[in-house]
């Protein structure tokens, strides 16, 4: 690694550190632990939201990288109606079909052809950048961030390539000065990205109701190495989250 680029890396590094020490007086962040909330997306647009609870998640994107949730705006006045500060979430996936050439230059340089670790960290940072872009553009704004990692999207069979597009989203998020964590399940992270364990705040999905939540508040659900902060699970047809104690 070249001293420019090691002096990036303690920076970005150092700026996650202090971001996550900022939220430290609660073991699930902000969310108040043993509260409860509801997420929303775009699959929601143009519906009715659940009753409100304790606190509330909204896609930025349409279900993959570099897609965008039209109701965003509206949403996310929804989450933000309460005390608990709104978050958002964001899908993202490896680089392919018609957006794997916004990978080809970034942070990483301009790639040459078939370095796909390149394309992979610039796709991931850019993925990130785009979808931060498209929140501020609708006026949603949030110091807490998730990325979807889930296996019904396109990814390299090469967990290495796949945590370089992790890596490059943390990178972003981390230089913006925001929490990152990760919404998965442990079948789902661990089939695309190995051992890899960011040391990230974990979203798990999904318990089949709000009794068995608590349950998945173990460290043997902690696939991201932050620990649990949010259990998913469903509650009169709407996605709610439990957030561990």
């Amino acid at each position: 690694m070249s001293p420019k680029r090691l002096i990036a890396s303690t920076v970005v590094a150092g700026l996650l550190a202090i971001a996550l020490l900022s939220l430290s007086a609660s073991a699930s962040g902000i969310y108040p632990g043993g509260t409860t909330g509801n997420d929303i997306g775009y699959p929601q647009c143009g519906n009715g939201y659940p009753a409100f609870q304790s606190f509330g998640l909204v896609g930025v994107t349409a279900g993959r990288a570099f897609t965008h949730n039209s109701c965003l705006a509206s949403e996310f006045g929804w989450a933000n109606s309460v005390a608990t500060p709104a978050s958002l979430y964001m899908n993202i996936n490896g680089a392919f079909g018609s957006t794997a050439p916004k990978g080809n230059s970034g942070p990483a340089g301009t790639c040459r052809r078939g370095d796909k670790s390149c394309i992979a960290y610039n796709y991931g940072y850019n993925a990130a950048s785009d979808s931060y872009t498209w929140a501020w553009s609708q006026g949603a704004s949030a110091q807490q961030w998730w990325l979807d990692v889930e296996t019904a999207n396109s990814w390299w069979p090469q967990a290495s390539l796949n945590q370089r597009v992790i890596q490059g989203a943390l990178d972003f998020f981390a230089q913006k000065g925001l929490v990152l964590g990760i919404y998965s399940t442990n079948y789902q992270w661990h089939s695309l990205m190995g051992a890899y364990s960011p040391g990230l705040p974990v979203w798990y999905a999904t318990a089949a109701d709000q009794t068995t939540a608590s349950s998945y508040c173990s460290t043997a659900f902690n696939f991201a190495g932050g620990g649990v902060w949010l259990v998913q699970y469903i509650a009169n047809g709407s996605d709610a989250d439990y957030a561990c104690p």
